[in-house]
């Protein structure tokens, strides 16, 4: 583990997926905000997606005429990431293409994460390289779970709050096939969206251009809240493995095929073209709320 930290926060990153696997408030009783990877429910932590959000048709995309087989969430997860930096409150970690993900992806790039404390805030900022010649179509987006451990009770006493959310969003619908063009609605109380043993019987709540910018996941029991700003993200997952401890909230560009797809990578909705040589930033940032620092 590659552990940073300051006066308030520690964190830890894993090198395998450059993976989040800890955010403490020091000095403080419960303090981990991050799910602690038990296999029972779900042994991931932050996964980072890339080149891909969700799922191909078949795990399978066309480009040019030949077909590639990518899995669920892309390519970098479940691969080891260098360390570029390492100081006391900032670590950076860095992938590039290689003969393996040619084979599955056809382009040439790097991807550098950084995990940095600020003040009272953690920032988890990408930045992605086209090193190729050509257009270079990609998705990438993040996948932190929160432990629900800061509240009495079990989900149903959780909430998590869309600030500034001007309208209630519809969710999309997942199907055998791929991502429904139909959509459901959801109870929401003031932009509050309470969660509950059975939300996520069907998978993952997905939100399309929704382009919300902060969230808020609390314990109506507790003044304790942990504040996500997504960074302008236009997409959104909501999941958790039903009858877990956890949530994700998710900040997406791009997400799982439709299931009227072409499977065609051009054509995938969402996706997003970065330029011969151009580069490409998103973050996120979590935040405890003043009450977990007494």
């Amino acid at each position: 583990m590659v552990e940073i930290e300051n006066q308030s926060l520690k964190a830890a990153i894993n090198p395998m997926g450059a993976e989040l696997s800890s955010l403490k408030v020091k000095n403080t009783e419960a303090s981990e905000l991050i799910w602690q990877r038990d296999p029972v429910f779900w042994p991931k932590s932050a996964p980072i997606l890339f080149p891909i959000v969700g799922s191909l048709l078949e795990n399978t995309y066309i480009l040019d005429g030949k077909s590639y087989h990518l899995e669920k969430h892309g390519l970098v997860r479940t691969r080891p990431w260098s360390v570029r930096q390492h100081g006391e409150n900032v670590a950076e970690f860095k992938i590039n293409s290689d003969d393996d993900t040619f084979e599955r992806y056809p382009f040439h790039w790097q991807l550098n994460a950084v995990f940095k404390l600020t003040e009272k805030e953690l920032f988890v900022g990408y930045r992605i390289c086209n090193r190729g010649p050509e257009p270079m179509l990609f998705s990438i987006g993040s996948h932190p779970a929160f432990a629900l451990n800061f509240g009495p009770g079990g989900i149903s006493n959780y909430f998590i709050r869309f600030v500034e959310l001007g309208n209630h969003p519809k969710c999309y619908k997942h199907t055998g096939k791929g991502l429904s063009d139909e959509t459901f609605d959801l109870d929401w109380v003031e932009g509050t969206l309470q969660l509950n043993e059975n939300l996520f019987d069907e998978d993952a709540l997905i939100f399309k251009n929704i382009g919300i910018q902060h969230l808020e996941l609390g314990n109506r029991a507790s003044d304790r809240r942990i504040l996500l700003s997504t960074g302008g993200a236009p997409d959104l997952g909501i999941w958790a493995k039903p009858g877990a401890p956890y949530v994700c909230i998710e900040p997406w560009y791009g997400f799982d095929d439709p299931e009227s797809h072409d499977q065609k990578l051009e054509n995938k909705p969402g996706i997003i073209e970065l330029g011969e040589h151009g580069t490409f930033g998103c973050y996120y940032r979590i935040e405890p709320n003043t009450a977990w620092f007494g």
